[in-house]
């Protein structure tokens, strides 16, 4: 992970590849990597880095000339989760709740810093309505 993360910082291009969607419009084969084999692994310590990941391209990799931002991919990629999150044990889903929350603070953030208006990037009430009845089913 360390390493994929050290050449998307030297070539942010390379992230165009976690960005890439098939003729179905599923997920690229690295962003199902990211998720569903990284932050929802059974191996707790796995999960980590693989936030500490996710956390450290958004923060860092400038967009360029990406079609989106990091923060802006990977908190859509998140939201895409959350009807999946509901069907994995609680214990395997912390670190994907943390990054959830901290790029939408971070995104929104960005946002007001940029001085521009939000760009909706998901529907305000679907959103709502996934969190609760996801945080009715995690206990913490």
């Amino acid at each position: 992970m360390d390493i994929y993360v050290s050449c998307i910082t030297f070539d942010n291009q390379l992230l165009k590849e976690a960005y890439g969607y098939d003729a179905s419009g599923s997920d690229s084969e690295i962003a199902q990597i990211l998720t569903d084999h990284g932050l929802f692994s059974e191996q707790a310590q796995l999960r980590t880095q693989f936030k500490e990941a996710i956390e450290f391209l958004c923060y860092n990799v400038r967009t360029g000339n990406l079609p989106e931002s990091p923060a802006t991919f990977f908190l859509k990629l998140l939201l895409s989760k959350i009807e999946k999150s509901k069907v994995i044990k609680n214990s395997r889903t912390p670190q994907y709740f943390e990054l959830l929350i901290k790029l939408t603070e971070y995104y929104f953030k960005l946002q007001t810093l940029q001085n521009e208006d939000i760009v909706e990037i998901f529907e305000p009430t679907e959103l709502v309505k996934g969190l609760i009845s996801q945080l009715d089913l995690y206990q913490s």
